[in-house]
């Protein structure tokens, strides 16, 4: 096409007649622009795009060719910028590679301003390509609408002239991992939740867009302590056929929560939604456990060990194709807040079985730590337990306080539930953790401790019927042996100090504070939380 052809473009005739082409024939064009005319298509575009909504192949179009011009040309269109930014304070909270983050307002309102150091920078080239890579965040972020994902205001081309800004919402609690240490009784369930349904709406776009560094720092805490994917530096949006005419082969990523294909250089077929599929199972490791995945080792290290097929302790599958999609892992966790905590951490990190999750989505590499047992022989007459003693210790002496056969002792759970009737909160006991040390902690806050034992529901034919936990409380051995072994949960309290369990409990039906609650599909002791 001819310099005189290349200028109709410049019209909204001759932009609509470049749109009609195939991908091939558009991409050819577009390289043959005149880069002054970049800003007057795109502003050219966006009419378009907004001029028929409902028509959305041809607006995700426009919008397609919006992205390649900025991401070629490093322009943005006019209605991404904000005004009215200013600074709080002389120096940044944070620095990164290429940004730094400062606190600021717009109007009224605080903001987070995440400033790229382009200025800094002595090489024009690079200094290109950071301008390219921030038109593309800035791009792929502004066209997100959820919330469990942090929205973007705009760009700021004047507070840090000449370095560029991004615009975002401030979020006092910081990344997710800062806030969990600062409040460590926070419901990492919900957050867990929040995650994958963020994660989900990112994938559920069209085209589909992949965020590419998911880890516990790139998690923000907003200030109703609900969960939002943050920094878009390194999202992607996955397209079939592309309009630029080459794809970089560049990996980038935080190597502990990068996929195996990913260190492996494996960059063929589509397998970018289970890449992030991997980094959310590290993220929920790294929540759970308050570490990043492979802690003992170096960077350098976890990228042999995961080369040669070691993973984290159970993670998903190593097969991309395998893994569930986002959308599956929401609707998994969705369904499970409010249930019982114990059913939850059971199906979802097994050290036996394979939970409800489907086979063909767990690992097959077996845990690299084995649990401990209890080792206490039949004939012990007496199970007396210290403040020092973990869970698989304590777990068979409360067995045998309620004379529950020992050797049925890994067909239970132990709890511990605490708080207020209107604030109760109930979660697994790991087998290394110190309950009786806890039960001390938590009756020293009043904070009202119990501990609930519970067994794995009656596979029977009428076990709709009689298929629910119930609180049972024991006020003497007798009771205990009087109920029927179906389904139970008892409950009981050390008495004071004495390491030696009692059944000091209030055995009044109305006194009892906690409701009954539906059996999980799969209960089992021995979870590593």
């Amino acid at each position: 096409m001819s310099d005189t052809g290349l200028e109709g473009i410049l019209t909204v005739e001759g932009l609509r007649e470049l749109l009609k082409l195939t991908l091939t024939e558009a991409a050819t064009t577009l390289r043959m622009l005149d880069p002054s005319w970049v800003p007057h298509i795109i502003e050219l575009l966006q009419v378009e795009a907004s001029l028929d909504p409902r028509n959305r192949e041809y607006c995700e179009r426009c919008s397609k060719v919006i992205r390649v011009l900025a991401k070629k040309y490093g322009v943005l269109p006019s209605s991404l910028f904000v005004d009215n930014i200013t600074i709080e304070g002389m120096h940044p909270l944070r620095a990164g590679g290429f940004s730094d983050i400062w606190k600021g307002f717009r109007g009224e309102q605080l903001v987070c301003l995440k400033v790229l150091r382009i200025h800094l920078e002595a090489d024009e080239q690079k200094r290109t390509e950071i301008t390219k890579a921030f038109c593309n965040e800035a791009l792929v972020w502004v066209r997100f609408n959820h919330p469990n994902v942090l929205p973007l205001f705009g760009v700021n081309t004047k507070a840090f002239f000449p370095g560029l800004c991004l615009v975002s919402p401030w979020m006092a609690h910081g990344d997710l991992i800062t806030y969990l240490k600062n409040n460590p009784k926070h419901d990492r369930l919900k957050s867990i939740h929040d995650i994958a349904s963020g994660l989900s709406y990112l994938h559920s776009l069209r085209p589909m867009v992949v965020h590419g560094d998911i880890k516990g720092a790139n998690v923000l805490v907003n200030d109703d302590c609900r969960c939002c994917l943050a920094d878009f530096g390194l999202a992607n949006i996955v397209e079939s056929q592309r309009l630029d005419s080459t794809a970089s082969s560049s990996i980038k990523g935080t190597v502990r929560w990068m996929a195996p294909e990913l260190l492996c250089g494996d960059t063929t077929g589509n397998t970018h939604g289970p890449r992030d599929i991997y980094a959310f199972a590290c993220t929920v490791l790294e929540i759970i456990t308050g570490k990043p995945p492979f802690p003992e080792l170096r960077e350098g290290a976890v990228i042999f060990r995961v080369i040669n097929g070691e993973r984290p302790s159970r993670p998903l599958s190593e097969n991309p194709r395998l893994r569930p999609q986002a959308f599956e892992l929401e609707r998994y966790f969705r369904l499970r807040v409010g249930s019982d905590p114990g059913a939850f951490f059971d199906t979802i990190l097994p050290n036996e079985g394979q939970g409800s999750m489907p086979n063909k989505y767990v690992s097959s590499t077996p845990n690299l730590t084995t649990p401990k047992r209890s080792h206490r022989k039949k004939n012990l007459k007496y199970f007396r337990v210290s403040l020092e003693d973990p869970t698989y210790k304590v777990l068979p002496a409360a067995l045998k306080q309620y004379r529950i056969e020992q050797n049925d002792w890994r067909n239970y759970s132990m709890l511990i539930r605490y708080g207020t009737d209107g604030d109760c909160t109930e979660r697994v006991l790991a087998y290394d953790e110190k309950p009786l040390l806890l039960f001390q902690e938590l009756k020293d806050m009043e904070r009202n401790p119990v501990f609930v034992l519970k067994r794995r529901a009656a596979l029977s034919r009428d076990a709709s019927q009689t298929n629910q936990w119930k609180p049972y409380r024991a006020t003497d051995a007798r009771s205990s042996q009087d109920e029927q072994p179906t389904t139970r949960a008892t409950a009981f309290h050390p008495s004071g100090s004495s390491p030696v369990l009692s059944t000091n409990v209030d055995s009044s039906p109305t006194s009892d504070p906690f409701p009954k609650t539906p059996t999980p599909e799969f209960i089992s002791y021995g979870v590593a939380i």
